[in-house]
């Protein structure tokens, strides 16, 4: 995703998929990092999009979250995306701390996201609480990952995972979430700002069809 503040100019490629518009255009707006929104139309081929920043939960400098669409009810991640800013100088950053005798750094945030018809929405509460760890002289990934999910009909439910996985760069995939020492889902993402001061990406629970975002900054 890259953002023209000063011409509001807003371009974000997810799976695939190019959302793209200005102000000039009528189809963007920008107020900030947590708030902003594009709107698509691909005259071409007709596909339509969207995306928008949620200034909701807890905020900072580095990382933001929010919903996306395109085509007309495409849908990748539950409909929502995280992403953050200097990226490539946070590579930078973990290229040059990943080494034995390191030490580990964690960092605390919260998810957005939902299930299945039996399962509801993740809530943003205060149980809503993201704990992750990075060993950057093993590589290992640890922590912990807590919510309670809302549904209309049937009785909020509580979500508990361990979170237990390895690194070796900037970004990580396949690190397991476990529930009750089970394999349950998986989370990836990348380290976010110049000294690597945030982490967001995706995660998914398989059996329960939960998918969604996290987002999360260093102590």
């Amino acid at each position: 995703m890259t953002i023209d503040r000063d011409n509001v100019e807003i371009e974000a490629t997810l799976f695939g998929e190019t959302i793209s518009g200005s102000s000039e255009q009528d189809t963007a707006a920008y107020i900030g990092d947590n708030m902003f929104g594009v709107a698509h139309h691909d005259s071409d081929s007709g596909a339509i999009g969207y995306l928008m920043a949620a200034p909701v939960g807890e905020l900072n400098d580095h990382v933001s979250w929010g919903y996306w669409e395109h085509d007309d009810g495409f849908y990748a991640t539950g409909g929502l995306w995280a992403a953050g800013r200097e990226a490539e100088a946070a590579a930078e950053h973990i290229d040059t701390v990943l080494a034995p005798g390191a030490g580990s750094h964690t960092y605390h945030g919260q998810v957005m996201g939902g299930g299945g018809d039996l399962v509801g929405d993740i809530l943003l509460d205060e149980d809503n609480q993201l704990a992750i760890t990075f060993n950057f002289s093993s590589g290992d990934v640890s922590g912990s990952m807590g919510f309670t999910t809302a549904h209309e009909v049937h009785e909020d439910q509580n979500w508990n995972f361990v979170i237990d996985g390895g690194f070796s760069g900037s970004s990580f995939s396949g690190v397991n979430l476990l529930q009750d020492g089970d394999a349950a889902g998986e989370m990836q993402g990348r380290f976010y700002g110049s000294d690597a001061q945030a982490v967001g990406g995706t995660f998914t629970v398989d059996h329960a069809s939960l998918q969604g975002v996290f987002k999360g900054t260093r102590e």
